[in-house]
């Protein structure tokens, strides 16, 4: 991690550790209550004052000002830097790293409501990627590629699980094509003319 980041969340710390101090004078550690502190706030070159900086209707907080696929607050919990893409300049964006390389990337983290520095949310044994938060008998890694919510059994709401769905019109449910080794947008994954549904394996 680049030397002036590290400097800039180290005042981050220091500024967040005199918040009590801030408090007692009647401002607060987040004065403008758009979820970020003050501290957080400096780093994100923000206005600590205003819970909209730029007058845009989307909360600081929520601003994805890097254009990294992460909300100003992710960044923060995923310790990346709110003001650069591509914090560690590996060529992919922040959004689309794994921190914590459980298989899904940190974007995907916080919609499936995990924490993307932790491969096992929970602590009960399974990983993130292999959690099946919504009982519809689809991993959460799955639901992903079958752009389905992982936060919900039936994410159109047809009265069909995302598990029964047959997205991709092959005959097979989406359950069944991950099994084949199938992908459940892709109605000939193998592209040798033949629909998955009659395929024995894909």
């Amino acid at each position: 991690m680049r030397k002036g980041f590290r400097s800039s969340m180290l005042l981050a710390g220091v500024l967040a550790l005199s918040v009590p101090a801030v408090a007692s004078a009647g401002h607060g550690a987040d004065p403008d209550n758009d979820g970020l502190t003050t501290a957080q706030e400096r780093v994100a070159r923000l206005n600590p004052l205003v819970a909209d900086t730029d007058g845009d209707g989307i909360s600081d907080a929520r601003e994805d000002n890097d254009a990294d696929g992460l909300k100003t607050a992710q960044e923060f919990v995923a310790r990346m830097n709110p003001v650069v893409g591509d914090t560690d300049h590996d060529g992919v964006p922040d959004g689309r790293e794994d921190n914590d390389r459980d298989g899904l990337r940190n974007a995907q983290e916080f919609i499936a409501r995990f924490n993307p520095n932790v491969r096992d949310s929970d602590h009960d044994g399974i990983s993130d990627a292999r959690e099946d938060r919504d009982n519809d008998g689809l991993t959460t890694a799955q639901e992903f590629i079958a752009r389905m919510n992982p936060n919900v059994r039936d994410t159109d709401g047809d009265g069909v699980s995302d598990a029964r769905e047959d997205r991709d019109g092959d005959g097979l449910h989406t359950r069944p094509e991950f099994g084949k080794g199938c992908h459940p947008m892709r109605a000939d994954t193998d592209g040798d003319g033949i629909p998955d549904g009659a395929e024995v394996s894909c």
